[in-house]
């Protein structure tokens, strides 16, 4: 049993994900727990709106639990494996939804996987459950589920890394995360091949300058990155982490490889992704050229020559017509070059004229009924409008529950006004007698 998951944000892109019937022979939600919507998008907008009062935007914790094809779970596996996941990570309670999906695996065969995805904001205390160590809870519940329904034992990186004999088994490899699958959809790329690719340029390079030229010749681009030192973009305009993609690196020694570079001439995210968009738009065009065109000659010069080849090409037009401006003979100006006194006044006219008939057209089209909308702008403006009524009926469900939260604040900010106010009447109470008992004695 494998359990992946992690706190986010997002929930429409979630629910798009969730309800995905391309990628799925199969989509079924089990259960919407704690929330007054019928459908799985209104459930999630919904639990995302419990923590608008949160410090934080990833106000939804997401995770799957997959097994292998051979092994299936019963409705009752299912549910305990849920609640036990959901008491490891504290969550407890908590507004949740779980969708089941089931497709075609790799080898043809048919998995079945559960996702589950709960809020995370405390109403409370007005905070987020936190969620640290969550892919060592994952394994510790994924072990004990394991034991209890008989399955295979699959070997994780966390926990339990000792073996039979009392040996340490070594780590095995990272697998591609969530992300990084999408990616491989999108891009059809298969990211153990990129990462075998990579891993070899690489190794075959001793500088950051060369591996950086490897990374051009077989159609990437190194990049600057926003939260890391350097990222890949691949011919789909794909962000990779470089040191994620290259087999036994960390990232010390990708930035002690890639020391001789400029970082100041090493492009942005988005200069790259320029880059490959318009490299992208070179091969559609020349893939787009007909089949009798002339095959182009394969340069073979060095860079210099490449240089001197090009200023040659960008300069022979200039040198052409010099030349052939240098052999013809000065003509005679004509008529119609020398202008005559009366051009200006018919210039005038012309612009006056042009003017009058601009002002015409537009109060032609002022005072014009307007025309009706095609039956494709009917659909649209329906459309429009429909959304903009789900998104009036949204925003009044969140003010409504914003309202509610805030009635609940103030109710037990009052209870802890009122317990304070008591604390201090029964201190002076206990005052007071204790000084009446002194003036007895």
């Amino acid at each position: 049993m494998v359990i992946k998951g992690n706190a986010r944000g997002g929930p429409a892109d979630l629910a798009k994900h969730l309800q995905r019937r391309d990628t799925n022979e199969r989509v079924e939600i089990l259960q919407l727990r704690g929330v007054a919507a019928l459908d799985l998008a209104g459930a999630l907008r919904e639990m995302d709106a419990f923590g608008a009062g949160l410090r934080t935007t990833r106000t939804l914790y997401h995770a799957s639990i997959n097994v292998p094809a051979h092994e299936r779970l019963t409705p009752e596996q299912r549910a305990q494996a849920i609640d036990r996941l959901e008491a490891a990570l504290g969550l407890t309670g908590q507004p949740r939804v779980v969708v089941e999906h089931e497709k075609h695996g790799r080898g043809g065969d048919r998995r079945v996987h559960c996702h589950v995805v709960w809020s995370r904001a405390d109403l409370e205390h007005m905070r987020a459950i936190r969620c640290d160590h969550n892919f060592r809870t994952h394994e510790l519940v994924a072990r004990a589920l394991e034991r209890d329904f008989g399955h295979v034992r699959v070997q994780g990186v966390h926990v339990e890394r000792d073996g039979p004999n009392g040996e340490r088994i070594i780590r095995p490899d990272r697998t591609p995360s969530h992300g990084e699958m999408q990616q491989a959809q999108r891009s059809g790329v298969d990211p153990q091949t990129m990462r075998a690719e990579i891993t070899a340029l690489w190794r075959a390079t001793d500088s950051g300058k060369s591996f950086a030229a490897a990374l051009e010749q077989h159609g990437y681009v190194l990049a600057r990155g926003d939260r890391r030192d350097f990222v890949i973009v691949d011919r789909h305009g794909e962000v990779h982490s470089l040191a994620r993609r290259i087999e036994g690196a960390r990232a010390a020694d990708v930035r002690a490889r890639l020391a001789d570079l400029d970082s100041s001439r090493v492009p942005d995210v988005a200069q790259a992704r320029a880059l490959q968009q318009g490299r992208q738009l070179a091969r559609q065009e020349r893939s787009a050229e007909p089949a009798t065109a002339p095959a182009r000659k394969p340069e073979r010069e060095t860079r210099a020559g490449q240089g001197r080849a090009t200023a040659e090409r960008a300069a022979a037009p200039a040198i052409a017509s010099a030349a052939v401006a240098a052999a013809k003979p000065a003509r005679r100006p004509r008529a119609k070059d020398v202008r005559s006194p009366a051009d200006p006044a018919a210039s005038v006219v012309r612009g006056t004229l042009r003017g009058i008939g601009r002002a015409l057209s537009f109060l032609e089209g002022l005072f014009s009924p307007p025309k009706p909308p095609t039956p494709e702008q009917a659909k649209q403006n329906a459309r429009a409008a429909a959304e903009q009524d789900r998104a009036d009926a949204f925003r009044a469900h969140v003010a409504e529950i914003a309202q509610r939260q805030s009635g609940i604040t103030d109710e037990a900010r009052s209870k802890q006004r009122g317990r304070e106010q008591e604390t201090r009447d029964q201190a002076a109470r206990d005052y007071r007698k204790r000084e009446e008992d002194g003036r007895t004695r």
